[in-house]
């Protein structure tokens, strides 16, 4: 699976001898049948009790339009159980120049995470165990979506140099599973890697080659063997 070996659309249509425009069109067919598959897997592999719940942050087109993706995953097995792609304001020292460059970003996070959560409650326990970082805004959230649901919350610590920047410094990681998932869809996505050329041009396109990736990642990239209801 190309899009899932940090391979890049372009080097996809050279190693195929093929146009780009050919390997675009066959990412939406196969988000299309990738969806359908990874509905299918949850089922037969869920209920879900213990889940850890985060966000990484890429961009469309510039560094200047960020794009967040959240992303839930089962504490034991690191499989994606859900996922969503929204559009961001800038924030720190480019959030003057992106309000000046493209004008203000609406914050469209809220309801994203509000969305996945939703639609991942078919193969989730409803008294299940969530685990995060302390978002402000995920506590709320998560009673809304789910009122039996334990939810707890760890203090964020600064990244390491290695695992794309999404694994922590400090010895002991209680998110360290799904920080380990976003490390691994940032090295396996070629346009979330980490000082990248290859960038995402349309969000909708990063929801698909996602979408692709998370069904390659459950059925082929964790053991197999362990992939069984908590």
């Amino acid at each position: 699976m190309d899009l899932g070996s940090s391979t890049s659309q372009r080097r996809i249509a050279i190693k195929h001898g093929c146009a780009r425009k050919t390997v675009a069109r066959k990412v939406i067919f196969l988000a299309q049948q990738a969806r359908k598959k990874t509905a299918h897997w949850l089922e037969q592999h869920g209920p879900f009790n213990s889940l850890q719940w985060d966000e990484l942050i890429t961009f469309e087109h510039s560094r200047l339009k960020p794009l967040s993706v959240a992303v839930m995953s089962c504490t034991r097995t690191r499989c994606i159980i859900g996922f969503g792609v929204a559009q961001i304001p800038a924030s720190g020292q480019i959030a003057k120049r992106s309000v000046e460059k493209y004008g203000k970003r609406r914050n469209r996070s809220g309801a994203m995470r509000k969305r996945v959560l939703k639609s991942v409650g078919k193969v989730v326990s409803p008294s299940a165990l969530i685990t995060s970082d302390e978002h402000p805004r995920y506590a709320a959230e998560i009673k809304k979506a789910y009122p039996n649901m334990v939810h707890t919350q760890h203090r964020s610590v600064r990244g390491s140099l290695t695992g794309q920047g999404e694994l922590k410094r400090n010895g002991f990681d209680p998110l360290f599973n799904i920080n380990h998932t976003l490390a691994m869809m940032r090295d396996n996505i070629k346009r979330l890697t980490r000082r990248t050329w290859c960038t995402t041009k349309v969000a909708n396109s990063l929801d698909d080659v996602i979408a692709i990736y998370q069904h390659y990642h459950n059925a082929t990239l964790i053991p197999q063997p362990a992939i069984q209801p908590d």
